[in-house]
């Protein structure tokens, strides 16, 4: 019994990104306190490709001027150009989180110049969460006392809206 040859995961990712898709195997979830995000329902391996943050390659000062114009959180700047992930798609690799290092599990790389593409850092458990550092330093929920402010904001806006008796 002969054993099957793993493919190289760059020739997998070049195969996604020909296809304009992305592999399966991932699914959306949703977390209360980060909105949604992407888990795997297969074990991967470390190296494997995961996913690609698709979207819009635009030059550099466009991406600029979209952002002034309107902030978003899914333009990933590079020295010579932006991938504009904004508009809602069915890709999912927008839709991964922000990860603490002990928690992180795959790394974005460029591959051909203008795809930004994940991989596994360490082998990743069926039903695992992708998560990577979003290389910003300066996001909301990195600063001190967020999850402070976010707890006292949840709680007026859902909780002071819910029947009281709920609460007892």
């Amino acid at each position: 019994m002969s054993k099957r040859r793993r493919t190289k995961p760059i020739d997998e990712t070049r195969k996604f990104i020909n296809q304009n898709k992305d592999p399966p195997d991932f699914f959306v979830d949703r977390f209360e306190e980060k909105g949604r995000s992407i888990r795997t329902s297969k074990f991967r391996q470390r190296g494997d490709f995961l996913l690609q943050y698709a979207g819009e390659n635009i030059s550099k000062k466009v991406g600029e001027t979209r952002e002034k114009k309107s902030h978003s959180v899914y333009r990933y700047f590079f020295s010579n150009g932006c991938i504009d992930a904004t508009r809602e798609s069915s890709r999912l690799g927008r839709l991964v989180n922000h990860g603490e290092p002990n928690e992180r599990n795959c790394v974005t790389k460029r591959v051909d110049s203008m795809h930004l593409c994940l991989f596994a850092t360490r082998d990743i458990d069926e039903g695992e969460e992708l998560l990577y550092e979003y290389g910003v330093k300066s996001l909301p929920w990195m600063q001190e006392n967020h999850w402070a402010n976010f707890n006292q904001t949840w709680h007026r806006t859902f909780l002071d809206k819910r029947d009281s008796s709920l609460l007892k």
